[in-house]
């Protein structure tokens, strides 16, 4: 039957989830077309798209749910857990025959972002190794400086010091507004799945 195959090709595009969470999915969406009487193939495309399209919502769903339970424990999702969102939502948008126009406004909008992003966190990394570089060159002279030029040794020591201790606490700092720019992402990307992306006969 053109149901079961559909189902067969489904569960080939599921290799995110676990064998129990494939067999959840396929039972739904069994119980959905026999509910709704889709048994070809056409009906159930026109219904669902195809098995790789429903599969993307399908994953997009999962990894929405997975980032929602980490923020209940944490203000934030882990940067890798929000970043696999974005894509899967953005793969999910762009895939839909029924979002394709929005799909790529989106990923216009995550690209640019991205590259901002990225651009940013490049510059951050630049700027720390080269704050990490001078203070090991200033330590380095300090202690070259230590016995012939007391004073002078103890100021760039001091100056090493400093540095390392600044750094100490502005690498957190800029972890945590990294993962903040990145989780609003995620929720505008959540956000716009939601409003433009949810296809009807989904799952919740």
């Amino acid at each position: 039957m053109d149901k079961a195959r559909y189902l067969v090709d489904l569960e080939d595009y599921l290799s995110g989830l676990s064998d129990e969470e494939k067999k959840s999915v396929l039972e739904y969406y069994d119980e959905y077309l026999s509910d709704a009487g889709l048994e070809t193939r056409e009906e159930i495309e026109r219904k669902l798209g195809a098995p790789r399209q429903l599969s993307r919502t399908i994953l997009a769903d999962r990894s929405i749910k997975q980032s929602e339970k980490e923020t209940k424990s944490s203000r934030f999702a882990s940067p890798s857990s929000n970043s696999k969102m974005i894509w899967l939502i953005a793969l999910a948008i762009i895939t839909s025959p029924f979002t394709l126009a929005i799909g790529f406004f989106v990923l216009i909008a995550l690209i640019v972002v991205g590259a901002i992003l990225l651009a940013i966190v490049i510059s951050l990394v630049v700027m720390i190794a080269a704050a990490v570089v001078v203070a090991g060159m200033a330590l380095y002279a300090g202690l070259g400086l230590l016995f012939t030029a007391p004073f002078v040794g103890l100021f760039y020591i001091g100056g090493a010091l400093s540095a390392a201790a600044a750094l100490m606490i502005v690498i957190p700092i800029l972890y945590w507004l990294c993962a903040a720019v990145i989780q609003g992402i995620a929720n505008f990307s959540r956000f716009v799945y939601r409003k433009y992306g949810n296809r009807k006969g989904g799952r919740a």
